[in-house]
């Protein structure tokens, strides 16, 4: 191995954040970019992944990093950093999945190609924002887990499974009040915005795709939220996963 080849892997990280961030400059000029100036798929996929994974970075190191930290989650590992990343673009793709379908259905001449690469740029740039939005849901989830984690819970039998946790979440908020009165209070001024994000995020998806192949907007925003709404199922299978993600890399 060349002593250049070391840094390859720095200069990747290097390229795809200076991408994310003048994605957050414009991002419609960067979509406009990928879609007409590379003409392979291949390689425009690979470009909106690159500006995705950095987004994914920020969020998990930084918009994230400090909670995670705080529950014995390690959000500088390689492990979970790959994991959350995967279930995150596994997440990206069946949302885009019954989106196109919808487009498919309803006729409407868009492409997969450019409907994926728009959500993962757009999806880049509003990652942090719904991160930091969504912290004291966080949390909460993450010290459920944390209880099932260290306290002992008897797994065997779902009768009184959610008993146990609900004794073992009050003594922690007895223990700790002033502490979870302040993230209670957090978590019900803060739990519609991420909601609201992704609506900007999607609307900023839809007007986009609708310029681009000159369709009304009102037939592709009908179109594009049918197509969520058929795929809202399939997102209980990455939330699952990414709970199961949690609950493994956090150390007791």
């Amino acid at each position: 191995m060349k002593f250049e080849e070391l840094y390859k892997p720095f200069d990747v990280i290097i390229d795809s954040v200076r991408a994310w961030v003048a994605t957050i400059m414009n991002p419609s000029k960067m979509c406009r970019s990928i879609l007409d100036e590379t003409p392979d798929t291949a390689d425009a996929v690979t470009r909106a992944l690159k500006i995705w994974f950095a987004g994914a970075l920020v969020t998990i190191l930084f918009a994230q990093g400090a909670i995670y930290r705080f529950y014995n989650i390690d959000p500088f590992s390689l492990e979970f950093y790959s994991s959350i990343a995967a279930i995150l673009l596994i997440g990206s793709f069946l949302l885009v999945l019954p989106v196109y379908c919808a487009f498919f259905i309803l006729r409407l001449s868009i492409s997969f190609r450019d409907t994926f690469i728009t959500f993962l740029v757009l999806t880049a740039v509003f990652f942090p924002l719904i991160a930091l939005a969504s912290t004291p849901i966080l949390v909460v989830i993450l010290e459920f887990l944390r209880i099932i984690k260290t306290h002992a819970i008897d797994l065997s039998t779902w009768d009184n499974f959610f008993t146990q946790i609900g004794v073992a979440f009050m003594k922690t908020v007895e223990s700790n009040k002033t502490t979870w009165t302040i993230w209670s209070h957090s978590q019900s001024l803060t739990s519609s915005i991420p909601a609201f994000l992704f609506a900007i995020q999607v609307s900023i998806i839809f007007n986009f795709l609708s310029e681009r192949y000159q369709i009304e907007r009102i037939r592709v925003f009908d179109a594009g939220t049918f197509g969520l709404v058929m795929g809202g199922s399939l997102i209980g299978i990455v939330l699952v996963s990414y709970l199961f993600t949690l609950y493994t890399f956090m150390v007791k």
